[in-house]
């Protein structure tokens, strides 16, 4: 530990005693024993969280559009999404009253693909898209 800081716990009353059995056995004090276990966990926290001012936080890189189209799929499209049945899905959930939150809850429960390979469908997609087809109709 590089500083020490001085920290107050409420645990329920059964943690407490096995904390308290655990540093008997073990001939260690219980804030040894928590810091330990805290160490053991394999948690990733960004270094600007851990160290303000002395790190600047990651910056986001705008991903840069293709130059050429292969048969017409860009290069961040996602090949096992059907656009076409993924728009009628939509339009018809909307058409029905659905809330674009819902709709998002819903492709994500049919595992839907998303048409870029994001790991899940969110409202902004998918009133983003609802935003490009009333666009493409008018």
């Amino acid at each position: 530990m590089k500083g020490k800081h001085s920290l107050t716990l409420s645990v329920p009353m059964d943690t407490h005693e096995k904390l308290g059995i655990l540093s008997a056995l073990s001939h260690k004090s219980k804030t040894q024993i928590i810091v330990e276990l805290i160490d053991k966990q394999k948690i990733n926290i960004p270094q600007h969280i851990l160290q303000p001012g002395k790190t600047s936080k990651p910056k986001r890189m705008k991903a840069s559009k293709p130059k050429t189209a292969t048969a017409g799929i860009r290069k961040d499209q996602n090949p096992d999404a059907d656009e076409e049945a993924i728009k009628v899905k939509i339009l018809e959930y909307r058409a029905n009253g659905v809330s674009l939150r819902k709709i998002a809850d819903a492709l994500n429960d049919a595992d839907v693909p998303t048409l870029r390979g994001a790991p899940q469908w969110t409202f902004g997609t998918v009133d983003g898209l609802l935003t490009k087809y009333a666009k493409k109709d008018a």
